[in-house]
């Protein structure tokens, strides 16, 4: 084992005056490093990974920000931090290359919730409804749309039910025409809300789930959108284990009195625990949904609506569904296939679903095996698919150890050792840091781990890209952070930070 040491310090030695407590928001993923948002003391603080000759820098600015700051996200790119100053109201869109570059957007209300657009056009202000000392009253239905492309403008709308979720459509097309829709998820009702509508009775379109208010309240769990057909949008939305709705929306012929024409059905899915579209090979969609109540999944054909349902090779009913794609030979020729990975954490066998294998009425059936099942060591806690090596998945259990899964081969190699706190995949190798252990470990495509000690426990590790440097923080609270080459991780060429959110914290003064 090799043990990082303590390359540098930064700041003065340790002082009873940092012992103040600290409000730390963050690590936030931003385009060039990490940020925190200090709420004692009103500051941004930004860390970019840096290198200088073979060793691992960090280079850290910070910024004053409103004297309040509530609620905090960052956009789709990672350039900008939002932050909800809630003493003046406003939205502040903070420059994560520049802290001290920040722009303002005039808000209604101190909002304590923020939800990005993740084609970035777009910042949904609204509230959770959390009990809060300081409120004197607040309308729980408002919510402000900013709009970030163009000129910073926000719209206020009251909703005629509070929200629980927001989630966007990306850009598509009706017809030809350019749209942007968001759906506003609520207990007993969804609301289309088209983003470029001008005016209220297009904006806002409200969908019903319950018949009347003696219904059981329907709790909107998920929503997926299917953008494939050009001549219209389906937006598939599951409640809590009850069913799974479809509303379909299509541009209204010119003259009619609304813009898009919304339609609604239900498909038949026994109580489902989760859904997601995936599209085969020739073009065609599928909807695939597993039972919260039986070891079954579902499979739909989103044109005709027949559907197949199957037994997967498990006890327990599975709750998660990871669909992947991989790359499989046929007749000589390599093409692309989509996979479903269907697990439980009840259950040590993970499900593989191969969906381009399984016949629905009317199709031709394929020769070879539908699902495949893998047996895992422990149980699965959560599964967490390579964003960026084929066929790659890390299993953490809830107690010790993990497991490394092959998805090509569908086998797994259990690594015994810490629970996992967080990993990192960027490519090449895999890092992990554990929930407990003070140490950093380093997978190769061939599973074998290189072990090294860390000064502290590592709460979440980060790769940046262009400096191809580690960063690492750890769970003392003060600001610790170790850097280290992600390439060729020694102890020679790391650098430890401590303190940083207490440098100089009294002697601050913007």
């Amino acid at each position: 084992m090799t043990a990082l040491m303590g390359a540098a310090a930064c700041g003065p030695e340790s002082s009873d005056r940092w012992d103040m407590p600290l409000e730390l928001v963050g690590p936030l993923e931003t385009s060039t490093g990490l940020a925190y948002i200090e709420k004692s003391t009103a500051r941004v603080y930004v860390l970019d990974a840096d290198r200088k000759a073979d060793t691992a820098l960090l280079n850290i600015t910070s910024a004053k920000i409103g004297n309040d700051p509530g609620v905090s996200a960052v956009s789709a790119d990672g350039k900008t931090i939002f932050v909800v100053d809630r003493d003046r109201e406003v939205l502040q869109l903070v420059d994560a290359a520049d802290p001290s570059s920040i722009k303002e957007v005039e808000l209604s209300g101190d909002f304590d919730r923020i939800t990005v657009d993740p084609y970035g056009e777009y910042v949904v202000l609204s509230f959770t409804g959390a009990s809060d000392d300081n409120v004197v009253a607040r309308n729980l239905n408002e919510i402000g749309v900013v709009k970030l492309n163009g000129t910073l403008e926000a719209t206020f709308t009251t909703l005629s039910t509070r929200a629980n979720s927001f989630a966007f459509a990306e850009p598509f097309a009706l017809s030809g025409q350019a749209q942007r829709l968001m759906v506003v998820l609520a207990n007993n009702e969804v609301t289309v809300f088209d983003l470029l509508a001008d005016n209220d009775e297009d904006r806002l379109r409200e969908v019903p789930l319950t018949v009347s208010e003696a219904d059981t309240i329907r709790v909107p769990a998920q929503v997926i959108f299917d953008t494939s057909n050009e001549d219209k949008l389906d937006l598939y939305l599951r409640t809590q284990d009850t069913d799974i709705s479809r509303v379909t929306v299509r541009k209204a012929p010119d003259g009619a009195a609304r813009k898009l024409l919304l339609s609604t059905d239900k498909l038949t899915v026994n109580s489902p625990a989760g859904m997601e579209i995936v599209t085969l090979s020739n073009g065609s969609t599928r909807l695939l949904a597993i039972s919260s109540v039986t070891n079954t999944f579902t499979l739909v054909d989103t044109v005709s609506d027949v559907s197949v349902t199957l037994t997967l090779p498990m006890t327990r009913p599975a709750s998660r569904l990871l669909p992947f794609t991989t790359t499989v030979e046929e007749d000589g020729v390599l093409k692309e296939e989509v996979r479903v990975i269907a697990y439980s954490p009840d259950s040590q066998l993970v499900a593989i679903i191969r969906p381009e294998l399984i016949p629905i009425e009317g199709d031709e059936p394929t020769v070879g095996r539908s699902v495949d099942a893998i047996r895992l060591e422990g149980l699965p806690e959560r599964i967490e698919l390579s964003t960026s090596v084929a066929d790659q998945a890390i299993v953490f259990h809830p107690s010790s150890g993990f497991s490394l899964l092959n998805l090509e081969k569908n086998n797994d190699i259990p690594i015994q050792g810490g629970a996992l706190k967080d990993v990192l995949f960027d490519g090449t190798f895999a890092y992990v840091v554990y929930r407990t252990l003070p140490n950093l470990t380093i997978f190769g495509s061939d599973g074998h781990p290189t072990n090294f000690e860390l000064p502290l426990a590592g709460t979440s590790v980060h790769f940046d890209a262009d400096s191809e440097v580690l960063i690492v923080p750890h769970v003392d609270g003060l600001g610790s952070f170790t850097v280290v080459d992600a390439n060729d991780p020694r102890p020679e060429t790391a650098t430890v930070y401590e303190n940083v959110f207490v440098n100089n914290f009294l002697g601050r003064e913007n």
